[in-house]
């Protein structure tokens, strides 16, 4: 599998859609020691289930790019906010990536040399979303949010949720980054800025963002920080593990490129 310096690959995995048996019988002996007691400790079938398939999911995916590597013998380490790299010495490229999940969906980046973040989240699911925002997000996001219409406040705060998500896992520190230290807009139709407080020194040109509804139960956000100015092209496929892929075209409904 290629990969340019200019593209960032998304791959998506509807885990239901993936037979429990085949999962079991086909993607077990690809786990580590590690995940495998990882997977045993789990109680509920569901739970089990989408982290067999998130496990194979990584394998696999990484193990197009990794020339020489199968799947079962790629070894990752983890940075002091537990962010997932390959380890070094089996990359023949600068890979990184990054996963998330949620009801009924798996994702996984994948560029080359610059830092990533992805989160999906599950639209239909429900929430405290004033709370969490007046307690979480930027003033400018939660008085922004409240002034919305009653049937447009739900999804717009899964909107900038995953965008900030995206942001701090991109950055490789996850939530030590305060989530009121930025704050996402919408200045246009489809059009995404991103603005910083003076405690957080970092510059809105180093980011690009998109937002994809690959369902309409699912929206996923993407952070990129671009290298040397030079924007990325987003490339997107389905998988199922072990069974084939294809290239897909999701709608985009937001960017900042």
């Amino acid at each position: 599998m290629k990969i340019a310096e200019n593209e960032t690959h998304i791959w998506f995995t509807y885990d239901e859609e993936i037979n429990h048996d085949f999962a079991l019988n086909n993607y077990v002996p690809f786990l580590s020691h590690q995940e495998l007691e990882q997977y045993q400790k789990l109680y509920f079938d569901k739970r089990k289930h989408q982290y067999l398939v998130t496990r194979m999911l990584v394998r696999n995916v990484l193990s197009r790019y990794l020339k020489g590597i199968p799947a079962e013998d790629i070894e990752f380490i983890t940075n002091d906010h537990k962010k997932p790299y390959v380890l070094p010495e089996q990359l023949v490229l600068p890979l990184q990536f990054n996963i998330s999940h949620t009801e009924k969906m798996i994702v996984i980046a994948v560029s080359v040399g610059i830092e990533i973040g992805i989160d999906v989240e599950y639209l239909d699911r429900n929430n405290s979303a004033f709370e969490i925002a007046e307690r979480f997000f930027a003033e400018n996001e939660y008085q922004y949010l409240k002034a919305l219409p009653d049937d447009q406040q739900k999804q717009r705060f899964f909107s900038l949720w995953t965008l900030k998500e995206a942001y701090i896992k991109a950055c490789g520190k996850g939530l030590y980054i305060p989530l009121d230290e930025f704050c996402f807009s919408y200045p246009s139709f489809n059009t995404i800025d991103i603005d910083f407080s003076t405690y957080r020194h970092d510059d809105p040109t180093n980011w690009q963002f998109w937002q994809i509804q690959p369902s309409k139960q699912h929206l996923v956000s993407l952070a990129v920080k671009q290298s040397e100015q030079h924007p990325q092209n987003l490339i997107m496929y389905k998988t199922t593990p072990l069974l084939g892929s294809e290239v897909v075209s999701y709608p985009v409904v937001a960017s900042k490129c």
